[in-house]
């Protein structure tokens, strides 16, 4: 299990100590920096965690295609459709929302742009996208010693749901400017970017790699990141 107490907020960075779900993390801190959202649809929402770990007094709506890789919500909240086609459909018909999560949701889909057309179409304030950056050093470091492919990529997947597999090897650096380009034609523009990164559980292992990794750019060594993009 997660465990909240192991997430620290900070202005650039989200710091995850030993085993913790991303999800609550980027939830927590778009609250703590948007504290006036009214509503908000999460697309891709798992099991719906982020349900739990947002105010009461916003208005929550989640839903997924049901990949079960987190087991399914009980929650009246948390709605689960059979395909991406019903997907689209039910943000299409969403009315009044002013922000809209995807939280690791585009490297799944074959077209990585159109979803993400649609919620800047559909919401009238932002659209929060967090990726996983799966070009990282350390990814790249791992590939080269273990051969092997990173993430959810690979013939390792052969088997799997579709929501399992990444269509999609994620860049930093790449996916920022692909978004932004999408983004810009309909009146959006990053406001906030956040960096995800994943720390070791014991405390010398913590001390060592933040001394190894601080002096590098975010995109060296960061497990995931995400971007607000906000109607100009």
């Amino acid at each position: 299990m997660s465990n909240n107490e192991n997430i620290v907020l900070g202005s650039q960075t989200i710091e995850g100590y030993g085993y913790t779900r991303k999800a609550i993390g980027y939830a927590k801190w778009f609250i703590k920096n948007h504290p006036n959202v009214k509503s908000i649809l999460d697309v891709g929402c798992g099991d719906g965690v982020v349900s739990l770990n947002i105010p009461n007094s916003v208005n929550y709506l989640g839903v997924d295609i049901g990949a079960d890789i987190y087991g399914r919500s009980q929650s009246k909240l948390v709605h689960y459709i059979d395909d991406y086609t019903q997907l689209e459909n039910f943000v299409g018909a969403a009315e009044d929302i002013d922000t809209i999560f995807l939280f690791d949701v585009l490297e799944h889909t074959d077209g990585f742009l159109p979803l993400f057309e649609l919620a800047c179409e559909k919401t009238e304030s932002n659209v929060f996208v967090t990726l996983p950056n799966e070009t990282s050093l350390l990814n790249s470091f791992q590939q080269m010693i273990t051969g092997r492919a990173p993430g959810a990529h690979g013939t390792k997947t052969i088997g799997q749901k579709e929501g399992h597999r990444h269509r999609w090897l994620i860049s930093m650096l790449e996916a920022r400017e692909t978004l932004e380009r999408s983004a810009s034609k309909h009146g959006f523009v990053i406001s906030k970017q956040i960096n995800y990164i994943d720390y070791p559980k014991t405390i010398y292992k913590q001390m060592i790699y933040k001394l190894a990794m601080s002096p590098l750019p975010y995109w060296y060594y960061a497990n995931g990141f995400g971007y607000v993009f906000k109607k100009s």
